[in-house]
């Protein structure tokens, strides 16, 4: 589906980036089936300790003081024709709510979605995905906050386009419970300087990594300058980077690496950052 690299001239940054890639693929084929039921059974779990499990590349389910939710869920099957049939979402269908927030392929998996509106999981989404794909959704406005018990959801309107005002519409969100704040900014292809200053300081951010376009070479400094800027003015304790080795709907020129991660630390490293770094990988749980 995505593994397309045509009329690339090979050169021997692209052939190490197509090395990285592979080798987690081929991870990804032979664990990951058994890394989603190890997430579902977390749902069951008796820690309450709030956590978020990376279900795919940008893809997150939550548990927060036993309130169980996703954040743009995925199934196995939606990344893979093998898979299909294999996995259950049983578990899924006692998640208290699912957000989505926006419409490309490698966010909503419209078949699980709908499946959990048809259970009667309460599903929040850009107004203008409710509109066309999701209308038994509730739209996910700008600004008007989403409560459930004590956790609070804010949205706002992301930057997910490379040349301003096109692309899809997409939002961002900051998590706030008991005086801890997750932010998400979400898919972001325009960086604009000191954006998320207003939400500052975060206890964990949430970057979701884009640094240009075909990757047959390392990616201009100064991409990487503004993405660092654009993530620090959140003031984060904490950076998890995901939207990485994204291989099943991207092309593999446009799929970001551990070599990427190493740039942006560096970055952060000159900047004199304080700021922690986290690459989780597909499955893993980190604690908020």
């Amino acid at each position: 589906m995505a593994d397309k690299a045509e009329n690339i001239v090979e050169n021997e940054f692209f052939t190490e980036h197509k090395r990285l890639v592979a080798r987690v693929k081929t991870a990804f084929y032979e664990e990951y089936l058994q890394q989603w039921n190890v997430m579902l059974q977390g749902m069951g779990h008796q820690d309450k300790s709030d956590s978020v499990w990376l279900m795919f590349s940008s893809n997150y389910m939550f548990s927060m003081g036993g309130v169980f939710w996703a954040l743009d869920p995925v199934h196995p099957g939606h990344l893979a024709e093998e898979f299909k049939g294999k996995a259950t979402i049983d578990p899924l269908k006692q998640l208290d709510f699912v957000i989505v927030s926006h419409e490309h392929p490698d966010h909503a998996d419209f078949e699980l979605v709908g499946k959990l509106i048809e259970a009667g999981v309460p599903v929040y989404a850009p107004q203008a995905l409710c509109e066309r794909s999701l209308k038994n959704a509730t739209p996910a406005l700008p600004d008007v906050p989403i409560i459930y018990d004590d956790i609070k959801i804010t949205p706002f309107a992301g930057w997910h386009f490379e040349v301003p005002p096109t692309g899809k519409e997409a939002l961002g969100f900051l998590i706030e419970k008991n005086g801890k704040k997750m932010l998400f900014p979400g898919d972001t292809r325009f960086y604009v300087q000191d954006a998320l200053k207003p939400f500052a300081p975060v206890d964990f951010l949430f970057a979701h990594f884009w640094l240009g376009r075909t990757l047959i070479k390392p990616p201009d400094p100064t991409a990487v300058e503004e993405f660092c800027d654009f993530m620090l003015s959140s003031q984060p304790a904490n950076m998890v980077c995901t939207h990485m080795y994204e291989f099943i709907f991207h092309p593999v020129t446009d799929v970001w690496t551990d070599f990427h991660v190493g740039l942006v630390k560096e970055c952060l490293k000159a900047r004199k950052s304080k700021t922690q770094i986290t690459v989780p990988k597909f499955g893993e749980r980190i604690l908020l």
